[in-house]
C-alpha cells in the first residue's frame, strides 16, 4: 500500500501539532519562581553605583564558605563596628532564602553558619552603608558537603 503525499503532509503535520500542544500542556504545568518573590521591585531599587562604589572593596573580600560558616576575608573596610546584611538566594526554591544582619568584626571572624542549608549553589549579596553611601557585592557560592 502506497501513501499519497497528501496523506503524508497531513500526517506530519497532525504530529508537528500534537507534539507543540503536548509541550505547551508540559510547559503549563511547571514551577516557576524568580529568585525573589519581589522580583521586579528589587530591580527598579537597583542602584548600579553601590555596586561601583563597593568595586574596590570587591577586588579585596572574599566571600568563602568554610567549616560550616560563611566568612568574608580581607574586608577593605576600616570600621568593623559597620553592620552588615547578607542574602542568601536559592533560585531553585525562594522558599529556602535567608537574610542574616551582622557586624562586620562578627562576620569577618566567627562567620554565619551554614550547617542548616542546602549543600549546592548560591546567590549571595553582601550590603552595608558606611559615611552615608550604600555599597553591595553580588557573587555566588557553592556549598559542599561537610
Amino acid at each position: 500500500m502506497k501513501i499519497s503525499w497528501g496523506t503524508s503532509i497531513t500526517i506530519v503535520y497532525t504530529a508537528f501539532a500534537l507534539a507543540t500542544l503536548g509541550f505547551v500542556g508540559f510547559a503549563m504545568t511547571q514551577r516557576v519562581d524568580l529568585v525573589s518573590a519581589e522580583y521586579y521591585e528589587e530591580a527598579l531599587r537597583y542602584d548600579i553605583m553601590q555596586q561601583a562604589r563597593a568595586g574596590a572593596y570587591m577586588r579585596n573580600i572574599a566571600v568563602s564558605a568554610i567549616d560550616g560558616s560563611l566568612r568574608l576575608t580581607n574586608v577593605g573596610v576600616a570600621d568593623t563596628s559597620v553592620v552588615v546584611d547578607i542574602s542568601l538566594k536559592r533560585a531553585q526554591n525562594p522558599a529556602m532564602d535567608r537574610t542574616y544582619r551582622v557586624r562586620l568584626a562578627s562576620v569577618a571572624t566567627d562567620g554565619v553558619s551554614t550547617r542548616q542549608l542546602e549543600r549546592g549553589l548560591w546567590d549571595v549579596r553582601v550590603s552595608w552603608t558606611q559615611g552615608q553611601k550604600p555599597y553591595q557585592i553580588d557573587t555566588v557560592i557553592i556549598l559542599s558537603e561537610l
